[in-house]
């Protein structure tokens, strides 16, 4: 059981249900970077939507366009992987409590919107500081000093071992 105190996040089961209890501090960190990560989705989605010819996606979905077409093995399209991906992100958002730091997970289906939004947020999060390592803008903005990317990587760990790893499947 995680200490939601020090950034942990405490998982209990009951029957079919996940109940995590978190940081509030960690649940706004979480609702900011999902509705970021939903707004490039979005504003994406609305590219194709004007139809003509697309130029290259921000780096952080082009990075997430690649795992996800690598875990399915099959170079989908972009529009089959970021339609589901931004459904994924307008449920997450709409199930995070509007205050306290309880969340309940109803069994499979929520565990896995959440276990791939967090994977999502991963990834896009990852190919930001791969930017910055770089020295690439990302949103216009160098990367800022190393000691000020700290809590970017941590967040980036974080969302690894508290969420991603907790709820995947067992074999």
């Amino acid at each position: 059981m995680g200490n939601p105190f020090v950034g942990e996040v405490s998982w209990d089961r009951h029957e079919d249900a996940w109940i995590g209890v978190f940081h509030p501090g960690y649940l706004h960190l979480l609702r900011i970077n999902a509705d970021g990560l939903r707004r490039l989705m979005v504003t994406r989605l609305a590219e194709h939507a004007r139809g003509g010819v697309l130029g290259r996606p921000d780096p952080r979905l082009d990075a997430l366009i690649w795992a996800h077409r690598m875990a399915l093995s099959t170079p989908l399209p972009e529009l089959e992987i970021l339609i589901p991906a931004v459904n994924n992100l307008r449920k997450f958002l709409d199930a995070l409590p509007p205050s306290g730091a309880v969340v309940e997970l109803r069994g499979w289906p929520d565990r896995y919107v959440w276990g791939m939004v967090a994977l999502d947020l991963w990834v896009a999060l990852d190919a930001w500081l791969r930017a910055w390592s770089y020295g690439e803008l990302v949103d216009g903005v160098p990367s800022p000093p190393e000691s000020e990317l700290r809590p970017w990587t941590d967040l980036r760990d974080w969302l690894n071992t508290q969420i991603v790893v907790p709820l995947r499947p067992v074999d």
